[in-house]
């Protein structure tokens, strides 16, 4: 009787969780909906649409089947099962939101910094394996790396399931998010920086041309108006660049007001769709959940009274 009345409570609240998903589901397509798209060059600080194309500002490799792309996610599951329930348990899932990409449209390019972003993007691997089945080497490989174990104490395979999500350069992209004053900036133009002056010994020609007194040496005093004279080069040659449509200190990412951040592969008016299905399934779904669990609460509460009183 006791366990019964769990697996209600539980109807219940997946129920209302279903809903309350749903109604943010509906936020974000109406969100969608609404926005003006911006271009590169003409987007503001705050809450932006772009669409455009992924570029590159390092080649990654996906983890499971080393494709080249500009953004990856990956899960891994294992079926299990405990007495009549069984299901998909996450054992290892990651992304490669810290590594920003571009964003180039028909006036320039900006970076986004994937990190904290809800991906919408389509499926582009997918592998189950079966307790007698032979795993493929590359995902052998990738499992002997990260220590994931596919075997049972007993020698049998694990169920597994391997899913791997990529955005590829010159990939469309929609990114829904906050566009803010980038510390990234700032940050590599201290790096290319020290990039820089770190040549000084391999290149002569570099040494002489910071050598301001010209007495073969490069005091501590040369050094740091050298790194304030190449600082501001490369600050002039990011401007440079920004004539053009690039935006050189901004970024977009997560912002601390609006929790929407989205990134997908996905056409705006493919993506409202998707949305669309999904808040109606997900609400319609809850109340129906919510209204099975709360019926079945208080007829087990019911119950219950009858054998109070007997």
């Amino acid at each position: 009787m006791f366990e019964s009345l769990v697996g209600n409570i539980l109807i219940l609240g997946i129920g209302i969780f279903l809903f309350i998903k749903g109604f943010d589901a509906l936020k974000k397509k109406r969100l969608i909906e609404d926005i003006p798209t911006s271009t590169v060059r003409g987007l503001a600080m705050g809450m932006v649409e772009l669409i455009g194309k992924a570029k590159k500002k390092a080649i990654l490799h996906s983890p499971i089947m080393n494709w080249d792309c500009v953004f990856f996610q990956y899960k891994i599951e294992r079926y299990e099962k405990h007495g009549k329930s069984s299901h998909w348990r996450t054992i290892m899932q990651g992304n490669s939101g810290l590594m920003p990409f571009y964003l180039e449209d028909a006036t320039g390019k900006v970076l986004v910094l994937p990190q904290g972003a809800q991906t919408i993007l389509p499926e582009d691997f997918k592998y189950e394996t079966h307790s007698f089945s032979d795993i493929p080497k590359n995902l052998e490989s990738f499992m002997s790396k990260n220590a994931i174990s596919y075997k049972s104490i007993f020698g049998f395979k694990h169920r597994l399931r391997f899913r791997e999500w990529i955005i590829q350069e010159n990939d469309p992209v929609y990114v829904l998010g906050c566009a803010k004053k980038s510390t990234h900036f700032q940050k590599e133009l201290e790096k290319q920086t020290k990039e820089i002056l770190a040549k000084l010994d391999k290149d002569p020609a570099l040494k002489s041309k910071l050598d301001f007194n010209k007495d073969g040496h490069i005091s501590q005093e040369e050094l740091q108006l050298a790194e304030k004279k190449i600082n501001k080069a490369l600050l002039k040659k990011a401007m440079k660049a920004s004539q053009t449509g690039d935006v050189f200190d901004v970024i977009i990412g997560k912002g601390k007001e609006s929790k929407v951040f989205i990134i997908s592969n996905h056409s705006q008016k493919s993506l409202v769709k998707k949305l669309h299905l999904t808040c109606v399934a997900q609400i319609i779904g809850g109340i129906l959940l919510a209204t099975l669990g709360f019926g079945l609460l208080i007829s087990n509460l019911r119950i219950f009274e009858l054998f109070d009183k007997m």
